[in-house]
């Protein structure tokens, strides 16, 4: 019922803290279980597997609710304090929680990068890249401008097309309903 305790860093004033426990409903965002869904994405190959090191000390998520979809910040990272953020919102699709999600671990694992895309830039565009295609089978994305919403999309099509490809394979008991019609005929 209740998540295990998190270390999630150093707090402002420099204090090592532990998070409080939190019910398993807490982390539910769009019908998806975040504290989950993030402990599996930590043990990616693209993040170092169970070796990296998200792998090894998995961040402390925190799950911001918010009354309507926010204009930015659909999630932050803090790496000094080694845990992220993401924002719950009216008419969230499971899409956007899964892309933020694995955004901001993508921020934890590269960090900044010097010069102009001090956050997004080649090697974060490369991982999240990579990410996104071992997580969730989801590749060819061409994100334009906007950081948060290509690859939602991806995904809620994907998705969507999912029951009917499941819908064209035939149960075994179907088969055995055909044969045993085309016996009585």
């Amino acid at each position: 019922m209740f998540a295990a305790l998190r270390r999630t860093g150093s707090s402002r004033s420099g204090e090592r803290r532990t998070s409080r426990r939190r019910p398993t409903s807490y982390y539910r965002v769009a019908g998806l279980d975040l504290q989950a869904e993030m402990d599996r994405l930590c043990r990616l190959p693209a993040f170092g597997g169970l070796a990296g090191p998200l792998g090894r000390r998995p961040p402390g998520l925190t799950v911001r609710r918010a009354s309507k979809r926010p204009r930015s910040r659909l999630g932050f990272a803090i790496p000094e304090e080694w845990r992220i953020s993401v924002t719950a919102f009216p008419g969230q699709r499971r899409g956007d929680a899964e892309e933020t999600l694995l955004h901001e671990l993508v921020h934890l694992f590269v960090g900044t990068s010097p010069g102009t895309r001090r956050w997004h830039g080649r090697e974060f565009k490369a991982t999240m890249r990579r990410a996104m295609r071992e997580g969730y089978d989801v590749g060819g994305v061409k994100v334009n401008g906007a950081y948060h919403g290509a690859y939602a999309d991806a995904l809620e099509r994907r998705r969507s097309q999912q029951p009917a490809r499941r819908s064209k394979a035939l149960h075994p008991d179907q088969l055995a309903l055909i044969g045993s019609i085309a016996r009585q005929g």
